[in-house]
């Protein structure tokens, strides 16, 4: 393939965000889009057509991949009815808040030949890849335990996203996603889980209907590894990070005060989250006076700069593995299901435990 183009299926936050980050790459067009709240004023913007409908996207021979940028519980249909149609296709995080869903689409995309990619894209920071690499070579030795923190407090909204309802969004244990993938990444899927938590502080006018704590417990490797999760929007003062505890040394990735810290017996070592120290200030900036931990985005809204340039690393990748280039292994877990799927079975099984007060394992 020597030029791509593309088909952007919801225009949202990040539907918007993606598809600006494709039209500014070499050999990328966006041809059409589809969004029956905001499909033509982005359309405008792209210089692109305007689909009625979801299979009228799906079937122009001028898309050769679909982006599906729909909320969290609608990303199967459009996903299932691209691969059909012959086309490629990339699917935001999480691929959807159903295991049997997921496993439908991770089925039409084998029997239909074509390339799925999942927008995990903590994968792409730069303080996750140092992250993979000295553990690789040792620096903390054998991981024995991960602690990950993602909480804030949310004030009552004039206008209440479908990111807040939970039989949409899947609430934030789906919607954060990404820690609970990164840790799966290091350490292999979780074998059992239990979860406690519910909605303590968010109920009425203003709010959605997700929990707003959650503290879950996995166990990983029979029992020889653990991670403890904590996500909610009911923190008065709010964490975002990942601490990664080994037996010679230990990792804390900080994304609020932003920023990779690595020791060991060996010294101390830094690495900047973002691609540079500018990208690294500006998230500590917005994080200053948000809570970054649980904020959303809003169509009419760019994304600031850190993740406007992870953005377009993710999409780079994307767009060159369509053009031909060979997959690494680092990311094979984003484009053969197996990260996706692992991420939702266990974010399902954490809330089956939540909801019925037991360990629940994971298959």
């Amino acid at each position: 393939m020597k030029s791509v183009r593309y088909g952007i299926i919801g225009t949202g936050y990040f539907g918007t965000a993606l598809a600006k980050a494709l039209a500014g790459l070499d050999d990328a067009s966006i041809t059409w889009v589809y969004d029956p709240l905001r499909g033509p004023t982005i359309a405008s913007v792209l210089n692109c057509k305007v689909a009625g409908s979801l299979e009228e996207l799906v079937s122009q021979q001028e898309v050769d991949c679909v982006i599906v940028a729909t909320p969290n519980g609608k990303h199967a249909e459009p996903v299932v009815a691209a691969a059909r149609h012959g086309k490629h296709v990339f699917c935001e995080k999480p691929l959807d808040i159903n295991v049997e869903r997921v496993k439908w689409m991770l089925q039409a995309v084998q029997e239909a030949g074509v390339t799925m990619m999942a927008g995990h894209i903590m994968s792409f920071m730069n303080g996750v890849n140092f992250i993979k690499r000295r553990i690789a070579q040792g620096a903390i030795g054998e991981i024995l335990s991960i602690h990950s923190e993602r909480t804030g407090w949310e004030d009552p909204k004039p206008e209440v996203s479908w990111k807040k309802l939970q039989d949409i969004s899947g609430g934030h244990l789906f919607h954060h996603i990404h820690e609970l993938d990164f840790i799966q990444s290091l350490i292999g899927p979780a074998q059992s889980v239990y979860a406690a938590g519910g909605n303590l502080a968010h109920t009425g006018e203003g709010f959605g209907t997700e929990d707003d704590t959650i503290f879950s417990t996995f166990t990983f490797n029979g029992g020889r590894n653990f991670a403890y999760l904590e996500t909610g929007s009911a923190f008065r003062m709010g964490q975002h990070f990942v601490r990664i505890n080994g037996s010679r040394g230990a990792i804390l990735l900080d994304m609020k005060n932003t920023g990779c810290v690595l020791k060991s017996d060996q010294g101390i070592e830094y690495a900047t989250v973002g691609e540079n120290a500018e990208e690294d200030r500006d998230r500590t900036y917005l994080n200053t006076y948000q809570d970054g931990g649980v904020v959303y985005g809003k169509h009419d809204m760019d994304p600031p700069l850190w993740l406007r340039s992870l953005i377009k690393k993710e999409m780079t990748y994307l767009h060159q593995v369509l053009l031909g280039n060979a997959i690494e292994d680092e990311f094979a877990g984003l484009f053969n299901g197996t990260a996706a799927l692992a991420s939702v079975k266990s974010a399902e099984a954490a809330l089956q435990s939540l909801r019925t007060g037991t360990v629940q394992k994971i298959v």
